[in-house]
């Protein structure tokens, strides 16, 4: 959300999103490490401006403030 090209760029303004801001993080990355062969995995929560943004786009469903909306809405399983 919020590419002006690809995306029309309306979703930003009503996500209330800064300019120029795309709806885009990397939340998780999970590979095995190249050499041990370790499995790796890397999470990091969303950033305060996605996380407003989510509040504005789920209205009466949106995630309690004490919640991680990534765990809450599920995206790791």
């Amino acid at each position: 959300m919020g590419d002006d090209v690809y995306g029309g760029g309306g979703g930003r303004r009503v996500a209330g999103l800064p300019p120029k801001r795309h709806f885009l993080h990397a939340a998780w990355l999970a590979f095995n490490h190249p050499v041990t062969g370790e499995p790796l995995d890397f999470r990091s929560p969303l950033p305060e401006d996605l996380r407003r943004a989510l509040t504005v786009i789920a209205g009466e469903h949106a995630v309690p403030d004490d919640a991680d909306p990534l765990t809450a809405l599920r995206f790791y399983d």
